[in-house]
Order: C-alpha cells, then structure tokens, then sequence
C-alpha cells in the first residue's frame, strides 16, 4: 500500500464549456447567528466565508450561461444505481444524482456540513443532528427525520440486501426529536461517525423510492412462493391419486392436497396484489432518485448514462443562485480506452477528462486543450482474497508486499515524485 497526495490532471477542450467547480461552505457551527441573509448559511470566527462566496469578478470574471450538455467518459458503466447495491462501477457518476449529508474537506476529513445542518454528540455514544430544511428529493419526497431514520433502518435490514450494512454496525437505533432533528444511538463510542456519513450511507435517497424498491423485493418473493405453493401442491396431489380410494389414508392425502391447493390460491393473490401495487415501478438500481443536481433521464448499460437538469436544486436555491447546475445536463459515454476518450476530446465529442502521466505528455503543449492540476490525499493498495487461493497464506502475501518498489511504482505512474 502507499500514500501520497496525488495530482489528479483534467483536460478540457477551449471554448467548449466552461465549468465551474465549488467548494461546499465549510459550517460547524450550526447555532452561530453571523448568518448570511439572503443565503441562510451560517459563518463563524473559526469557520468564515470562503473565498469563492463572493461571486465577484475575480471569482467569475464571465458569467454562467445556461443551457447545452456537459459530456464525458468513463471506463465502466455506473452499475447499479442504489449506492447500496453492488456493483457500483463509477463513484463519480453517483455523485450527480444524490447529496451527501457531509462532506470531506480538503483532507479528507468530515467537517463540511451539507444536508445536515449541525451535528453534536451529547456523549459518546449518542448524535443528534439537525437537519437541513427546504430540500425535496427528484421524486418530489420531502428530505426530513423520518426519511433518514428510514433510510438508515433500510440499510441495516439485512434482507435489503445492502453491502454497506456493514458500516452501520455500530448503530443501535434511529429516532425523530422532531421533523428535521435526528438522534442516532450507538453501541458504543463511535467517532468514525461523521465519516460515515460522508460516504455512501450518507448518499441522501428518496423515502419513497426505498418503499417502492421493498414492495417490489415483497412482489418478486411473492411469485417466488407462488412456484414453490404450486410444486408442492402438485406432489400432494400425486400421493392422493396414488392412494386407495376409500381407504383412511387416501382422505387424509386428499385433505392435505387440498390444503396446499388452497394455499396456491392465497399466494396467487397476493402475487396479483403485490403485481397492481408495483406497476410501473422501477427498482432504484436502474433508476436513481435522489436530491442532487441532476436526475435520471435515460441509459443504456454499458453505452451510456444521461443526465438533466434538476430544477429545484436545493443548494443553488439557498445561496441564490436558481440557474444552477448551469447546463441542462450531462452525458457519459462508456469508452474503456484512455486513449480513445482523449480523441474523442481532441474531436470536441466530450468536454472534460482526467488524464494519465504518459497523456500529460501528449496534451501538455496543445494549444486548443487546457489543463488544470488539482490534488488530493489518495490511497490505492492491494487487496487480498484470505479466504481462498494462495493468498489464504499470509507468507504468500508478505511475499508480494516485500516485492513492490512503492517509490518507483509511485514515481513510474503518477505526478511528481513520491
């Protein structure tokens, strides 16, 4: 494993679009009353208005315009698009359709409040945490208490199937203070909260859509004992048109055959329920809902995933600025090649990438491309099956560790030098 801050490269074609990135306010204090009155958001000594806040001329020398699609590639298609479901193929692809409740800061660690307004722990083993009002998921569910404690019990049902049940193990209950106060009870002393909510169970869904999605699971399980009513019905019956007529044992069997029989009937209908109850209902593995920017518009798995614009952009709203996000939307193209992605860029048929260190070579003196530099604190590492296979063996596994030159590795593919 190694660690460094990596430089992350993204080239853009001129004049094709101009984007703009913003740096979420940082808030900690949530009671301070230096409030912004024509935002909402609150500043304190410790934690002030950014730089960026301003909006002047030298934050924005053009102003944004809105309209046209914002283009991009990715290696992968995004999977599924429950960020609690697996597999989730492109991280960045999650991030136009849901907020977070936190966010990392430039260190990656939590302390920039987006959803939740404020947060405290009353001991160490408890968090009570306000939530932001004002916010309306895409499907037009309200964002307040009673959907976070819902989404959070969603997760940890264990026949949700949620792969991210297991970072919420230290959670022993949700409760409702009131419409947009939340009170979280651990199990035990849990600092690492906060950073959980700045990763996937902190990707904000719909209330509505989770219900439907679990009505659906009901209506899939419900056909599922329809089949299996029927097998057994089937079996049943054979053994009573087997038996000697007439004989104790053949009413018996008949008695049993006609339980199961009636059972079938029972499962059908409550498949038939279950069946008008989810019609038209689309799993939110295939149809994201949440509250972000940009919402759900079309896909085709594995060629590409289209965005547009939410309207009713909460954060653009509250800091006065209803335009935003400025395009109407965006469309990613599955292109596994690096190499075919920056030709697609050169050709003006996407507007932004990451590029690697042998590209920056390639991009670096091309006079329609500009390059941006960014950083952030970035870990990638190896991961073993201890399960099975050789690596079962940990000598197998220090074995390979010891054979990693980490600073040529590091040297050899990213920027600057480890």
């Amino acid at each position: 494993m190694f660690t460094r801050r990596k430089q992350f490269i993204w080239a853009g074609m001129l004049a094709a679009m101009a984007i703009i990135l913003l740096t979420v306010p940082l808030v900690m204090n949530a009671s301070a009353k230096e409030a912004n009155d024509k935002t909402g958001w609150v500043w304190t000594k410790e934690n002030p208005k950014p730089v960026w806040w301003t909006w002047g001329k030298d934050y924005e020398p053009t102003p944004p315009t809105r309209g046209g699609y914002l283009r991009l590639a990715a290696g992968r298609y995004i999977g599924l698009m429950n960020p609690n479901h697996w597999p989730v193929n492109d991280w960045n692809a999650m991030t136009y359709f849901y907020d977070f409740l936190l966010y990392n800061d430039g260190k990656f660690q939590p302390t920039v409040l987006f959803m939740a307004e404020s947060y405290r722990y009353t001991d160490p083993k408890t968090v009570v945490m306000k939530l932001r009002k004002g916010i309306s998921f895409h499907d037009g569910a309200k964002f307040n208490a009673a959907g976070l404690k819902y989404q959070i019990d969603w997760i940890k049902d264990k026949k949700n199937g949620a792969w991210s049940r297991a970072w919420l193990a230290p959670i022993k209950s949700v409760e409702t203070l009131d419409e947009y106060t939340v009170k979280f009870n651990f199990k035990k002393s849990w600092a690492g909260f906060p950073g959980i909510m700045a990763t996937v169970p902190g990707f904000m869904i719909s209330p509505k859509a989770l219900k439907n999605d679990v009505l659906l699971l009901k209506a899939k399980k419900a056909k599922g004992k329809v089949k299996r009513a029927k097998k057994i019905a089937a079996k049943a019956e054979d053994k009573a048109k087997q038996a000697a007529k007439g004989s104790a044992e053949a009413e018996k069997l008949a008695a049993k055959a006609k339980k199961a029989r009636e059972k079938v009937i029972a499962a059908e209908e409550n498949a038939k329920k279950l069946a008008a109850q989810t019609k038209g209902i689309v799993s939110l593995d295939n149809h994201a809902v949440g509250c972000g920017k940009y919402m759900y518009d079309q896909a085709s798995p594995g060629n590409f995933l289209k965005y547009k614009r939410n309207p009713n952009w909460w954060f653009g709203k509250s800091i006065g600025r209803p335009d935003m996000p400025y395009p109407d939307g965006v469309v990613i193209t599955i292109i596994p090649d690096s190499s075919v992605q920056l030709a697609n860029l050169r050709a003006g048929k996407i507007h932004v990438m990451g590029v690697s260190k042998s590209q920056y070579e390639v991009v670096k003196d091309d006079p329609n491309i500009r390059v941006h530099f960014s950083t952030w604190p970035h870990v990638q590492a190896l991961r073993f099956n201890t399960q099975k296979g050789p690596c079962k063996d940990i000598r197998v596994r220090k074995a390979v560790s010891h054979a990693i030159d980490r600073h040529a590795l590091v040297a050899g593919i990213q920027f600057g030098l480890a």
